[in-house]
Protein backbone atom coordinates (compact mmCIF):
# COMPACT_ATOMS: atom_id res chain seq x y z
CA UNK A 1 0.00 0.00 0.00
CA UNK A 2 1.43 3.52 -0.93
CA UNK A 3 1.33 6.04 1.38
CA UNK A 4 -1.14 7.95 -0.81
CA UNK A 5 -3.68 5.11 -0.61
CA UNK A 6 -3.58 4.99 3.58
CA UNK A 7 -3.87 8.75 3.97
CA UNK A 8 -7.50 8.20 1.91
CA UNK A 9 -8.33 4.65 4.12
CA UNK A 10 -7.74 7.25 6.97
CA UNK A 11 -9.80 9.98 5.71
CA UNK A 12 -12.44 7.53 5.14
CA UNK A 13 -12.22 6.10 8.65
CA UNK A 14 -12.37 9.55 10.50
CA UNK A 15 -14.11 11.92 8.00
CA UNK A 16 -16.48 9.69 6.28
CA UNK A 17 -17.37 7.67 9.19
CA UNK A 18 -16.40 4.45 6.79
CA UNK A 19 -16.57 1.18 9.35
CA UNK A 20 -14.85 -0.93 6.38
CA UNK A 21 -12.29 0.03 4.23
CA UNK A 22 -9.99 -2.19 1.56
CA UNK A 23 -7.41 -1.14 -0.56
CA UNK A 24 -6.31 -2.38 -3.80
CA UNK A 25 -9.86 -4.41 -4.40
CA UNK A 26 -9.54 -6.64 -8.24
CA UNK A 27 -12.58 -6.14 -10.21
CA UNK A 28 -14.58 -8.74 -11.38
CA UNK A 29 -14.18 -7.82 -14.67
CA UNK A 30 -9.85 -8.15 -14.45
CA UNK A 31 -9.21 -4.72 -15.74
CA UNK A 32 -7.82 -3.04 -12.61
CA UNK A 33 -8.30 -2.16 -9.59
CA UNK A 34 -9.96 0.22 -7.27
CA UNK A 35 -7.02 1.74 -4.74
CA UNK A 36 -9.41 2.83 -2.13
CA UNK A 37 -13.30 1.29 -0.97
CA UNK A 38 -14.83 2.60 1.96
CA UNK A 39 -18.30 1.08 3.49
CA UNK A 40 -20.02 3.08 5.84
CA UNK A 41 -23.68 2.87 7.60
CA UNK A 42 -25.46 6.24 5.77
CA UNK A 43 -29.27 7.77 7.02
CA UNK A 44 -30.72 6.41 3.87
CA UNK A 45 -28.56 2.43 4.04
CA UNK A 46 -25.24 1.84 2.95
CA UNK A 47 -22.62 4.27 1.74
CA UNK A 48 -19.90 3.23 -0.60
CA UNK A 49 -16.65 5.71 -1.11
CA UNK A 50 -14.78 4.44 -3.92
CA UNK A 51 -11.19 6.03 -4.50
CA UNK A 52 -8.51 6.29 -7.55
CA UNK A 53 -5.32 7.67 -5.40
CA UNK A 54 -2.47 8.91 -8.16
CA UNK A 55 0.66 11.42 -5.97
CA UNK A 56 2.68 12.98 -8.07
CA UNK A 57 5.02 15.32 -6.30
CA UNK A 58 5.71 17.54 -9.84
CA UNK A 59 1.73 17.61 -10.33
CA UNK A 60 -0.42 15.22 -11.70
CA UNK A 61 0.71 15.13 -15.58
CA UNK A 62 0.50 12.21 -17.86
CA UNK A 63 2.25 14.14 -20.46
CA UNK A 64 0.96 16.28 -22.96
CA UNK A 65 -0.91 18.99 -21.13
CA UNK A 66 -4.22 19.21 -19.23
CA UNK A 67 -5.95 17.96 -21.65
CA UNK A 68 -4.27 14.97 -21.81
CA UNK A 69 -3.86 14.15 -18.73
CA UNK A 70 -7.64 14.44 -18.23
CA UNK A 71 -8.45 12.03 -20.90
CA UNK A 72 -5.83 9.56 -18.98
CA UNK A 73 -7.78 9.93 -15.56
CA UNK A 74 -11.32 9.49 -17.61
CA UNK A 75 -9.88 6.20 -19.38
CA UNK A 76 -8.45 4.74 -15.66
CA UNK A 77 -12.04 5.38 -14.16
CA UNK A 78 -13.16 3.84 -16.79
CA UNK A 79 -11.67 0.80 -16.47
CA UNK A 80 -9.72 1.29 -20.40
CA UNK A 81 -6.04 0.51 -20.48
Amino acid sequence: MEIGESLVGACMRQVRGCHTVAFNVRLPTGQGELDVVGVANGADGAEVWMAEVAIHLDSLNYGGGNLQTVDKVAQKVAGLP
